[in-house]
């Protein structure tokens, strides 16, 4: 019980790993990017629950992220690039450059590298990683387009969390805390 959320989040590494000897949208491909998928949306509320939330958990929580995130573009982005609008590019580097931006505020500021749970970020992350099940829909465009723009108000929240906050904390909610 007390290693149950860490068991979750290793799980979202294997399932990364694993990923990358699949075919892009295949049923093996679908069946490891949805157990990482749901991990990392069960594994800090269990957590919490359990009262075995620390800093090792939280951290490796972020690795088993960024592993999960870097796997699923390897495998989806030649998969899906020719079927992307052409402003997905421009939205990705203005959004990467925010993110970086934040990044390096926040290292400068706190002596840390910073990664916020804010609402905004959870929302973008579960409508990124829901995407490729609507590839072959019709509003699969629609819903880039949607995802993008949701994502870019993510990360410049995350910039004025960054920037307004007294004390690190990776929990913060949202940048309307600061102004409430």
């Amino acid at each position: 019980m007390k290693h149950t959320a860490n068991i979750i989040t290793a799980g979202r590494v294997a399932s990364a790993i694993l990923m990358l000897f699949t075919q892009p949208l295949s049923l093996p491909f679908f069946g490891l990017y949805t157990v990482g998928g749901v991990s990392d949306m069960i594994d800090g509320t269990i957590a919490r629950r359990l009262g075995t939330a620390g800093k090792f958990g939280a951290r490796l929580d972020s690795v088993a992220d960024l592993l999960f995130l870097m796997s699923a573009a390897y495998k989806l982005l030649p998969a899906l690039r020719d079927s992307l609008p052409v402003y997905t590019l421009w939205a990705v580097c203005a959004i990467s450059g925010i993110k970086i931006i934040t990044w390096v505020a926040g290292t400068v500021k706190f002596r840390r590298l910073c990664f916020l749970h804010t609402y905004m970020n959870k929302l973008t992350g579960t409508l990124a990683f829901l995407l490729p099940y609507f590839f072959r829909s019709g509003v699969f465009a629609a819903l880039v387009y949607t995802v993008c723009i949701i994502a870019l108000l993510a990360a410049i929240e995350e910039f004025v969390c960054v920037v307004k906050m007294k004390k690190y904390n990776a929990e913060t909610t949202g940048f309307f805390k600061f102004f409430i």
